[in-house]
């Protein structure tokens, strides 16, 4: 193994490429799927344009393409980009969490909203249908989907998951440390069967 700086001051140990690691499953959860989430989710704080992130990403996959880079935060839109993994068929969606003054009046647009069967952050919510739709239009639905991001960017993943799977996506999220963004009626306890389909 070998250690790669980032440049956020953080070292990262790096299988090498023509070796396979071993999967390990933490609560049905893919291990290197879990540390590459938390990896992205970090790195999407410190890159701004498709050239910086496909020169830092090229440790982290081997065949890869940058879809997009939105690196301007707007209300009820966060920064986030996507890369698709041609080498395991997966589209990565990494949200950035607050660290803007539009993502400020995105964490305060709090007043609950009805959605999913009981109610939502209206902001997330919000920035959720926006990200939702902005995947939609990278024309990946035949591509497995992991979306993640920390704090807000976790909170958005998590709902835009909820949307892309209820539109037929193979999605989901892992999120880190997000707010409370969502409460179901009492009697609907489980969220993923609140976003299936009809």
């Amino acid at each position: 193994r070998k250690h790669i700086d980032p440049g956020n001051g953080f070292k990262i140990k790096v299988q090498p490429k023509d070796k396979k690691a071993k999967h390990h499953r933490i609560h049905g959860i893919d291990k290197g799927e879990l540390q590459r989430a938390i990896r992205l989710s970090d790195l999407v704080y410190n890159v701004s344009t498709a050239a910086e992130l496909k020169k830092r990403m090229t440790h982290e996959f081997e065949d890869f393409e940058v879809l997009t880079v939105n690196s301007k935060a707007s209300y009820q839109l966060p920064v986030f980009f996507a890369i698709l993994s041609y080498a395991t068929s997966t589209c990565w969606v990494v949200v950035r969490g607050t660290s803007s003054v539009d993502d400020i009046l995105t964490d305060m647009a709090f007043s609950p909203i009805p959605a999913l069967d009981g109610f939502v952050h209206e902001g997330v919510w919000n920035a959720a249908k926006a990200l939702s739709e902005e995947v939609i239009g990278l024309n990946v639905k035949n591509h497995r989907l992991i979306l993640t991001g920390h704090s807000l960017g976790g909170a958005v993943a998590a709902l835009a998951t909820a949307l892309l799977r209820w539109r037929g996506f193979r999605a989901k999220a892992l999120a880190f440390g997000p707010p409370s963004c969502v409460e179901l009626d009492d009697d609907d306890d489980d969220l993923a069967a609140a976003a299936s389909p009809p």
